[in-house]
């Protein structure tokens, strides 16, 4: 007789909607720092404290680079639509 028993877990599930836009730098930061840093309920206080002011200066740093990210992107969109003939609608790209 063959008698198998199994389970899994998939974890948290975590699912963010947005209405008519893109999720936010922010919101991304956000998601990723959650997925980076866990702080535990049942950590003793200083140390929940401690690991809170850790992830809010993580967020800062993904914020920092997710912008930088987004500006060196748009740099290169507009390069491509000035070589391909297309400076007015670079330049309205650089302004957004």
């Amino acid at each position: 007789m063959l008698d198998v028993t199994a389970s899994f877990s998939v974890g948290t599930v975590d699912v963010t909607t947005t209405d008519n836009r893109g999720l936010s730098v922010e919101e991304v930061a956000q998601r990723a720092v959650d997925k980076i840093l866990y702080i535990a309920d049942e950590a003793p206080e200083p140390l929940r404290e401690q690991a809170a002011t850790f992830k809010d200066k993580i967020h800062e740093i993904i914020v920092y680079y997710i912008k930088h990210a987004v500006d060196q992107d748009r740099a290169t969109v507009a390069a491509k639509l000035r070589e391909a003939g297309f400076p007015e609608l670079a330049r309205n790209l650089r302004s957004l």
